[in-house]
């Protein structure tokens, strides 16, 4: 079977057979107490908490800083907060958007944060003592803005159906990469910033496309006809593929040597609308818009743990020491879960 009769069956039809899930205890609503395992996922226990409420205001984008002591969240009302692990309480709250964030990013070093935002913004504030913000206007939404695996790199990309592209150490603006025909809605960079790969998945561009990221060179480019929602490139070099989340009710793990499909993590019971890795790429967590939350680990990506939450599931993000996951809704809430060191 194509890759591409297979997603339409898996999206649309109701009788596929459904992977076993070990579902896990109720999610406890606040700190004081200590709230219920999560149960075994590959590792001997975990905690989830209710870490941040927003009222009014979804949160759309979520990323930890590289010590992990803070998450960056991205509100749908423009707003940008850096937030303490510890006891959510605020670091910081940076230049706000006017529409709602699409995207954060964070450097690798964490000096800079970006955030995009569907008013056609990408700002990237300095979070040392200059405290600088810079405001690289586009054309048309932008979808997401993400730094290098290295920091070499901010790449940013949406409506404008290009991936511009800027040098972090002097903020020279590099050759945009051009040839998508729709809205690019995400992008993922390959850990030794040689490859990019793209994705659209609307009527005008039904795409991935696989690029040189220094000649902009499209190398490769597969079909693909449901909207891209997020694509994250393996941190694991030898891996060569990146994960591709989007409407279509289940992840690909896309391998760029072929430009072909390696294996289907499927079917979810909703849009799956973020995947994040942990940082040494054998482990991948999802979010979905039916609620739920998955956790999945190498080598085959196939047993899952899943946590139901109340509300669509927008954004998860995995702390480079692995002790900790955040995931977001959409009627406010930012959950943490905690992994303990000896897990």
């Amino acid at each position: 079977m194509t890759l591409h009769a297979y997603l339409k069956h898996a999206a649309f039809a109701k009788t596929i057979t459904v992977l076993a899930f070990l579902l896990v205890a109720p999610i406890a609503s606040v700190a004081q107490e200590s709230p219920p395992p999560m149960g075994d996922m590959s590792i001997r226990s975990a905690e989830v908490f209710e870490f941040a409420q927003f009222t009014g205001a979804a949160v759309c984008s979520l990323a930890f800083t590289p010590d992990s002591q803070a998450v960056v969240c991205g509100l749908d009302d423009g707003r940008v907060l850096m937030l303490d692990v510890e006891d959510g309480s605020l670091i910081r709250e940076l230049l706000s958007h006017e529409r709602a964030v699409t995207s954060v990013s964070v450097s690798p070093g964490g000096k800079w944060i970006a955030s995009s935002s569907r008013d056609g913004s990408v700002h990237v504030t300095d979070l040392t003592d200059e405290g600088e913000t810079r405001s690289l206007q586009h054309s048309g939404v932008v979808h997401e803005v993400e730094f290098s695996p290295l920091g070499t790199y901010l790449a940013s990309a949406g409506q404008a159906r290009r991936v511009r592209l800027w040098e972090v150490a002097t903020w020279r603006e590099c050759e945009p990469i051009r040839g998508h025909t729709g809205t690019i809605y995400a992008l993922g960079i390959s850990p030794a910033e040689d490859l990019i790969v793209t994705g659209s998945g609307d009527a005008n561009d039904p795409s991935i496309r696989l690029w040189d990221l220094h000649t902009g060179e499209q190398l490769a480019s597969d079909f693909y006809e449901f909207q891209v929602h997020d694509i994250e490139y393996s941190p694991r070099a030898r891996d060569r593929h990146a994960t591709i989340s989007s409407a279509s009710c289940l992840m690909i793990l896309w391998d760029v040597d072929t430009a072909a499909y390696r294996h289907l993590i499927a079917p979810y019971g909703g849009a799956v609308n973020d995947a994040a890795y942990s940082s040494m790429g054998n482990t991948l967590v999802a979010v979905c818009d039916d609620g739920r939350f998955f956790f999945t680990t190498m080598p085959h990506w196939t047993e899952k743990r899943t946590i139901d939450f109340d509300h669509p599931l927008l954004a998860v993000a995995f702390s480079s020491s692995r002790q900790y996951i955040a995931c977001s809704d959409d009627a406010g809430t930012v959950f943490l879960i905690y992994i303990p060191a000896d897990g």
